[in-house]
């Protein structure tokens, strides 16, 4: 067993058997999430088993062959898995695996889920942060201040018209408007 094999953590699982992987006639996947090609090709003979990549996000991908050298696709080994033995992936559902660790791709450890239970485990292991909220002028397309907010809103308050407010404070009426509405600053 190679050194990928060992880093993935498929040591003592039994016998390996493959199975065709659906959409790609030439390649087979085994329970082992080895890929590899069953039908010779140039440069590749039948029985060769495909390196997978690694990819900057923490997922194996291989390169599969459709038909020449230039049309090729590159689905990531734990879509392959999933597609093969648990079988099609339901609209709108993600492959999580269940133990976080995103290179092991037993069949054991995958599972579809919806997006937001996805999420949610991601959560829960520290793999998505949850971000900052933000609002008044530490939001990032905030185009005036507090202050200057509260006083539109006084002048608002008062009768004056969004135009009026617009002309004697300087700032665009379309800001003003969505005070005036409720859309923006709601919190002063």
């Amino acid at each position: 067993m190679d050194k990928t094999m060992k880093t993935i953590g498929f040591i003592g699982l039994g016998k390996e058997y493959w199975k065709k992987i659906p959409g790609f006639d030439s390649y087979s996947i085994s329970n082992r999430a080895r890929v590899r090609r069953d039908a010779p090709a140039p440069g590749c003979k039948a029985g060769h088993i495909l390196k997978p990549h690694l990819t900057n996000k923490g997922y194996f991908r291989v390169r599969l062959s459709l038909g020449s050298r230039d049309n090729f696709v590159r689905p990531s080994v734990h879509s392959l898995m999933a597609t093969t033995f648990i079988g099609d992936r339901p609209h709108g559902f993600d492959i999580n695996h269940k133990d976080g660790n995103r290179i092991n791709n037993s069949i054991d450890n995958l599972e579809y889920v919806t997006r937001s239970q996805n999420c949610l485990d991601g959560f829960k292991r520290g793999r998505v942060s949850i971000p900052p909220k933000h609002s008044g002028s530490s939001h990032p397309q905030a185009k005036i201040d507090e202050p200057i907010a509260r006083s539109i809103k006084t002048m608002l308050k008062s009768g004056m018209s969004a135009i009026e407010v617009a002309r004697n404070s300087g700032i665009s009426k379309y800001i003003i408007y969505d005070i005036k509405r409720g859309k923006t600053w709601t919190s002063v």
